[in-house]
């Protein structure tokens, strides 16, 4: 009877990895306010100049802004691919989206 073992890579194995992080590995949380309660999702459109029509529409999810000071939406939209569509979450400045 054949059996299964767990493979150890360069990373451990899945229960080290998890040990690991367990003692406190994991990133600490530098911002309170992005513990905060998702926002309400609200329909947008997005520049594109790609687009025949100039703007597709999207899904803002929140904002944050970067470190330079440039405000950026998190939209969650659909992109024509060489094989047919697919659905994209990223951040745009945000000057590439309007209100729908």
């Amino acid at each position: 009877m054949g059996g299964w073992a767990p493979k150890r890579g360069e990373h451990g194995t899945m229960a080290e990895r998890i040990a690991r992080t367990r003692a406190g590995h994991e990133q600490p949380v530098d911002d309170p306010a992005s513990l905060r309660p998702p926002r309400k999702i609200r329909p947008c459109w997005v520049r594109d100049a790609d687009d025949p029509r100039g703007h597709h529409p999207a899904l803002l999810l929140d904002w944050r802004q970067d470190p330079t000071g440039v405000w950026m939406g998190r939209v969650c939209h659909q992109l024509l691919a060489d094989d047919g569509w697919i659905v994209a979450e990223e951040w745009l400045p945000g000057d590439r989206l309007r209100p729908a």
